[in-house]
C-alpha cells in the first residue's frame, strides 16, 4: 500500500528550465525532489509549471522534463513569465487546472484561488546581502551589468519574502537555521515552518584513484589541494578564505586553492586579491564543474573550505563529506548543523583560522582520518528518498490529506 495519498501537486519548475540554471543549487533541489517524490508516490501526478513562454527556453525545458521518463510527471509552460504572474498575482489554477497543493521550491510563492500554497526557504542571505551599494572597482562594464542584475534579484526577494512565507499554507526550511532566521525576521510562527534537510546524490561518492587523476588532470590540477565548490558570490566570504589561504603559504604550506564555481561577476574580485596577496599562481579558477566531475574533484582534495557564515544549508560540505573528504566550514549559519562533530568549524571572520584549520589537516594524519570517518558516518544520515517523504508529508497536511 502506498505511504502516501495520491495528489496532484504542482510545482513551480520555472528555474530549473532557465538556460544554466543547473549551475545553481535550487536547480539541484528542485530535480532531485522531483525524482524522489515521484517515487514515493507514484499515484501522484506532477504537475511542473514553467513560467518561460519564450522559445529559447524549450530546449532546456525538454531536456530537463525528459529527465523524469516513466514517471507521472507533467510539463505546462505558462504564457507569460513569472515575474508577471507575482506583479500581476495571477492564479496558477488558471494554467494547471485543478491541483491538491501546490510548492514554490525557490524562496517565493505565486497567488492560488483556494490551492494551498508551500514554500521552500533555502536562505535569507539577501537580507545581508555583502556585494555593497556600489559594484567593484575591478569590474568590467558587462561584469557591472551583471552585478546590477544580482542586486535587481537579491532587492526583488527581499521585497516579496515576507508576505510569501506569510501567504503559505506550509513553509519549509532546509535546516533548523534558516527555520529560526524565520522566525527571528518575520516573526512568523515556528509551527507553520517544517524542516526538511537535503540530501546527497546516489552518485556522489569517493571515486578511485585512475578516475580522480583523469578527471583533475583534466583540470591542470596536481593533488592534493584544497578546494572551495560553489558559486562565487559576495555572500560567500571568499576575500576571507583567499586571505586565510595567502596566510597558509606564508607559513609553508605547500597546497593549491582550487575554487569551483559559477562566476557572473565576482571571480575577478577575487582574481584581483589573489595578485593583491601574491598568490595567482597558487589559486586556480576552474569556472563551471558539471555534476559528473564533482565527485573526483571532492575526492583528490585534501578538504573542502565552506567559508560562508550565510548558507542556509551547505550542500557541498554534506557531498565531500560522502567522498571521504575533510570540511573546512564556517562556524555559522546552518553549517554546524550540517557539519557537526565532522569537520573543523573556524570563525568566519577570522582568515588565520581558515589559515591554522588548513596547517592542522596537512600535519595530522591522525585527524585528517578521523574526519574522514566520522564525515562519512554523517553524510550517510542525509538522502534524497528522506527528504522526498518528508516534503510528502508537508503536502498531504498542507492539503488535509494526512493518513
Amino acid at each position: 500500500m502506498n505511504a502516501f495519498p495520491a495528489l496532484r501537486i504542482g510545482i513551480d519548475a520555472t528555474e530549473a528550465g532557465i538556460a544554466n540554471g543547473e549551475r545553481g543549487g535550487v536547480y539541484q533541489y528542485i530535480r532531485q525532489l522531483i525524482r524522489h517524490v515521484g517515487a514515493a508516490s507514484p499515484d501522484s501526478e506532477l504537475q511542473l509549471m514553467f513560467a518561460l513562454p519564450h522559445y529559447r527556453h524549450t530546449r532546456t525545458i525538454r531536456k530537463f522534463v525528459a529527465g523524469f521518463h516513466g514517471q507521472n510527471v507533467v510539463s505546462r509552460r505558462c504564457p507569460l513569465p513569472i515575474r508577471y504572474l507575482r506583479r500581476w498575482r495571477i492564479p496558477v489554477e488558471v494554467f494547471l487546472g485543478r491541483i491538491d497543493v501546490f510548492h514554490a521550491p525557490a524562496h517565493l510563492g505565486l497567488r492560488c484561488r483556494s490551492t494551498p500554497v508551500v514554500v521552500t526557504v533555502h536562505d535569507l542571505s539577501y537580507l545581508r546581502d555583502r556585494g555593497g551599494e556600489s559594484a567593484p572597482t575591478e569590474l568590467k562594464p558587462h561584469e557591472r551589468s551583471l552585478w546590477k542584475m544580482r542586486r535587481a534579484f537579491f532587492a526583488e526577494i527581499a521585497e516579496r519574502i515576507e508576505e510569501s512565507v506569510r501567504e503559505a499554507r506550509l513553509v519549509i526550511a532546509v535546516s533548523g537555521a534558516t527555520r529560526d532566521d524565520l522566525v527571528a525576521a518575520f516573526g512568523i510562527a515556528s509551527a507553520k515552518v517544517r524542516v526538511v534537510h537535503l540530501g546527497v546524490r546516489d552518485d556522489v561518492r569517493r571515486v578511485d584513484a585512475d578516475v580522480c587523476a583523469a578527471v583533475t588532470a583534466s583540470y591542470g590540477l596536481r593533488t592534493p589541494y584544497w578546494l572551495y565548490v560553489g558559486v562565487l558570490d559576495p555572500n560567500k566570504n571568499l576575500v576571507t578564505m583567499v586571505e586565510g589561504y595567502a596566510r597558509y603559504r606564508r607559513q609553508g604550506g605547500k597546497r593549491a586553492l582550487a575554487i569551483a564555481g559559477n562566476s557572473a561577476f565576482y571571480g575577478a574580485v577575487l582574481q584581483h586579491w589573489a595578485r593583491k596577496l601574491g598568490i595567482e599562481d597558487d589559486v586556480r579558477f576552474l569556472g563551471y564543474v558539471p555534476d559528473a566531475h564533482l565527485p573526483a574533484l571532492y575526492s583528490g582534495a585534501t578538504a573542502v573550505v565552506m567559508p560562508s557564515p550565510l548558507e542556509g544549508f551547505g550542500l557541498p560540505a554534506l557531498e565531500a563529506m560522502a567522498c571521504g573528504t575533510p570540511v573546512i566550514a564556517a562556524g555559522a549559519g546552518a553549517l554546524p548543523e550540517v557539519v557537526g562533530d565532522a569537520g573543523l568549524l573556524v570563525e568566519a571572520s577570522e582568515p588565520q583560522q581558515f589559515a591554522e584549520a588548513m596547517q592542522r589537516i596537512d600535519d595530522d594524519w591522525a585527524l585528517r582520518a578521523d574526519l574522514v570517518a566520522a564525515g562519512m558516518r554523517r553524510s550517510a544520515q542525509f538522502s534524497w528518498e528522506r527528504a522526498a517523504h518528508e516534503t510528502l508529508s508537508v503536502y498531504a497536511e498542507a492539503a488535509g490529506r494526512q493518513r
